[in-house]
C-alpha cells in the first residue's frame, strides 16, 4: 500500500473561498485524487446510522474521525499522482453549558471588553498528522469572509465578525500546531483577491513532485526497517507475537517509576507533556525528558527499577510458550532497557535489537540505540510490515496507543484493568449531559473497545478477577493466549456479559474466603 508522494490538506475558515478556487484548478491536475473531508465524514456517519456530529460525545466523534482518516489512507493509496483533502483544521465546538451560564459569560465579556473564549476542537486525528506532508492554509480578512458567506445562499453560516474572527484564529492556531508537531510543510495563501488566490494555489499545487518528509514518515521508515529484520515468513503459519509493555506485561508504568526514581520533577514534566494528548510530538518530548538525566544515573536507575517490577500472573509462562512456537517482540512507547531488565530478572532470555537468536526482542522510544517512536501509528506500522512479510501477527496491548497494532493483528488480546460497561453501537450511544460529560470522558479505553468491536478474533484478558469489560470481546487468559492465537478454526465467541462478571465475582469471593481462612489459621 504505497501512498501518493504529495498528500496535501487545504484548510481555511468556512466561506474563505478555497472550494471555488479548487474547482477551477483541479482540471489542471490529471491523476490527482481530490476529496472533501466533510463528505467522507458524512459517509462514515451514514454507515453507523448517525446523521451528524452534533451532540455526540467525544469518544464517538474520535471513532468517526478515525474511520474517516482510514478512508483517506485508502484513497491516497489507489495509485493517484497526488492527494488533496479539502477541509478544516479546527472546529469551534458547540457550547453544552446551561443557558444561564452562557448568558453570564456573554455579559461578563461585554463588561470586561474581552473576547469570549471559544472551545476549539481539533479536526485532525493522529493518523491525519501522519498522512499529510503539506498543509495549505487559505486566509482572508474577516470582512471579506463575511461578504462571501452572505453571498453563498446554499449554506447557513454565522455572519457576525466575532464568530468569523474566532474561526480564522482557530484555523491558524491549529494549522501551526499540526505542522509543528508533524513536520509537515505549512504554506499560507492570501485569499482576499480571488484571482491572486487561485493563481497562488495553482502554482503551489503544480510546483513540485519532491517528497516532503515529515517526522512521522521518518520514524515509520525506521520502524519498517526494524520489522524487516525479523525476515520473511519461512513457512505458512509463521507467527510473531507483539506485546505492549507498560500495564500489559505487568501492573506498572516503567517511565513513571524510572523518572520518580531519578527526579520527581522529571515525572511531573512528563505528566504535563501528555496533557496535550498522545501525539507524535508528545512522544518525542517524552524521550527528551528522559534524556535530561545523566547517562550513568539513568543506567543505575534502570537496574533498580527493573528489579522492582513484577509481571502479571501467567505472563512469564505465556512468553516462554510463545517463544517455543514463534517470535516474541515487545513494543513500548517507554523505556526498553527497563523491560529488558525486568524480563531478565524473571528468567526470560532477551535479545538486543535482533542481534541474538531465541530471545525476546524489545523495541521502543527511550533507547540510546534505536529510538523508535512506538506511538499508535508506530506500533501499527510494525504490525502491518510483519503481515506484508507473510507472518501471522498476534498482538497484546492495553491502551489507546495499542489500538492500531491490535486492529492490524490476526488475533488481538486487550488487557483490561477495570470493570466497565461499554456501548459499541455508535448509533445507540447516549449523548452526555453537561453534568456528566466529564465523568463520561474518564471511562478508559472506550475508543479502543469500539474500534476493536469489529475485529473477528479479539479477546480481553482481565488483569484481575473483577476487571471485566462488559460488551467487550470474549474473556480469555494469559494461560490460553498461545493456544487461542494458533487455532486456525477459531470462531468469534460472544461478547463479555454479566455472566462473566458473576463468574469472576465467584472466583474473587473464593480467593477472599481462602485468604480469610489462612489469616484465622495464622492467628490460631
Amino acid at each position: 500500500m504505497k501512498l501518493a508522494q504529495r498528500r496535501i490538506c487545504i484548510i481555511g475558515a468556512r466561506g474563505v473561498g478555497k472550494s471555488t478556487a479548487l474547482k477551477k484548478i483541479l482540471p489542471d491536475l490529471p491523476g490527482w485524487q481530490h476529496v472533501i473531508g466533510s463528505t467522507i465524514l458524512k459517509d462514515n456517519l451514514d454507515r453507523v446510522g448517525l446523521e451528524s456530529m452534533s451532540g455526540l460525545d467525544k469518544v464517538t466523534k474520535d471513532v468517526i474521525r478515525q474511520y474517516a482518516s482510514e478512508e483517506m489512507v485508502r484513497l491516497a493509496s489507489n495509485g493517484c499522482s497526488g492527494f488533496i483533502c479539502e477541509g478544516h483544521a479546527a472546529l469551534l465546538s458547540e457550547d453544552t453549558k446551561p443557558w444561564w451560564l452562557r448568558a453570564f459569560e456573554a455579559s461578563r465579556a461585554i463588561v470586561t471588553r474581552k473576547r469570549p473564549k471559544h472551545k476549539i476542537e481539533s479536526a485532525f486525528t493522529e493518523l491525519d498528522k501522519a498522512i499529510f506532508n503539506e498543509v495549505i492554509l487559505v486566509e482572508a480578512d474577516a470582512e471579506v469572509v463575511r461578504q462571501r458567506r452572505a453571498n453563498d445562499k446554499t449554506k447557513i453560516r454565522p455572519l457576525s465578525l466575532e464568530a468569523i474572527e474566532a474561526d480564522i484564529r482557530a484555523e491558524r492556531e491549529e494549522a501551526a500546531k499540526i505542522c509543528r508537531e508533524s513536520g509537515a510543510a505549512l504554506r499560507v495563501v492570501d485569499a482576499n483577491i480571488p484571482l491572486l488566490m487561485e493563481e497562488t494555489l495553482r502554482r503551489l499545487l503544480l510546483a513540485s513532485d519532491e517528497i516532503i518528509e515529515t517526522a512521522a514518515m521518518h520514524h515509520q521508515a525506521a520502524i519498517r526497517g526494524r520489522a524487516q529484520m525479523v525476515g520473511p515468513a519461512r513457512e505458512a503459519g509463521s507467527t510473531v507475537f507483539l506485546f505492549d509493555a507498560d500495564n500489559t506485561l505487568g501492573p506498572h508504568d516503567a517511565s513513571e517509576k524510572l523518572l520518580n526514581d531519578l527526579d520527581k520533577k522529571l515525572w511531573d514534566e512528563a505528566r504535563e507533556n501528555f496533557d496535550r494528548g498522545y501525539s507524535h510530538y508528545s512522544f518525542l518530548m517524552h524521550d527528551h525528558i528522559h534524556m535530561l538525566a545523566a547517562r550513568p544515573d539513568f543506567e543505575a536507575s534502570v537496574k533498580r527499577v527493573g528489579g522492582m517490577i513484577r509481571l502479571f500472573p501467567g505472563v512469564k509462562e505465556c512468553l516462554l510458550e510463545a517463544m517455543n512456537v514463534g517470535k516474541v517482540v515487545v513494543l513500548t512507547a517507554g523505556v526498553p532497557d527497563v523491560w529488558r531488565e525486568v524480563l531478565k530478572c524473571h528468567g526470560i532470555p532477551v535479545s538486543r535489537n535482533g542481534r541474538a537468536e531465541g530471545g525476546v526482542e524489545i523495541h521502543g522510544l527511550v533507547d540510546y540505540e534505536a529510538r523508535l517512536v512506538m506511538d499508535e501509528q508506530g506500533k501499527e506500522t510494525f504490525a502491518r510490515e510483519l503481515k506484508d512479510l507473510g507472518h501471522r501477527v498476534v498482538a497484546v496491548g492495553d491502551s489507546v496507543i495499542d489500538t492500531g497494532m491490535l486492529r492490524a493483528a490476526h488475533t488481538a488480546f486487550i488487557v483490561t484493568r477495570e470493570f466497565n460497561v461499554y456501548e459499541n453501537d455508535l448509533a445507540r450511544r447516549r449523548p452526555p449531559r453537561w453534568s456528566d460529560s466529564e465523568l463520561a470522558r474518564k471511562i478508559r479505553n472506550e475508543r479502543l473497545m469500539i474500534l476493536l468491536s469489529r475485529h473477528r478474533r479479539a479477546f480481553q484478558i482481565p488483569c484481575h478477577d473483577l476487571a471485566i469489560a462488559v460488551n467487550g470481546p470474549q474473556v480469555a487468559s494469559f494461560e490460553q493466549l498461545v493456544k487461542l492465537a494458533l487455532d486456525p478454526d477459531l470462531k468469534p465467541g460472544p461478547s463479555a456479559g454479566w455472566e462473566d462478571v458473576l463468574r469472576s465475582w465467584d472466583v474473587f469471593s473464593a480467593k477472599l474466603d481462602e485468604l480469610n481462612k489462612r489469616r484465622k489459621g495464622n492467628r490460631g
